[in-house]
């Protein structure tokens, strides 16, 4: 992550669990897949997270601090909503 995300006031203000979301995100970086990260209950639970409630305030602070933004909106049964980082160019995801 960029210094100037973690020197950013949408960075430094957020709360302890909209960065360790971010943190979560990240590590599913790969270099070509941003705009395919994914915040499921499935995929967070086994990295720690205990609350789907508080996952669900956690990616809310994140839009609204714009460090993410949705590229796809979820629908049942199969599909998650998909995110991006903003300081990164969105990748073409085939098949997204």
């Amino acid at each position: 992550m960029p210094l100037s995300v973690l020197y950013s006031v949408a960075y430094t203000g957020a709360s302890v669990f909209a960065k360790a979301l971010l943190m979560d995100l990240c590590s599913q970086l790969r270099g070509n897949n941003n705009g395919d990260l994914c915040a499921a209950w499935k995929l967070m639970k086994p990295r720690g997270w205990r609350s789907e409630e508080t996952l669900h305030k956690a990616k809310r602070e994140l839009l609204e601090r714009r460090l993410i933004v949705e590229t796809r909106k979820g629908a049942r049964p199969n599909k998650a909503s998909l995110y991006a980082v903003t300081w990164r160019a969105l990748d073409h995801c085939a098949g997204k």
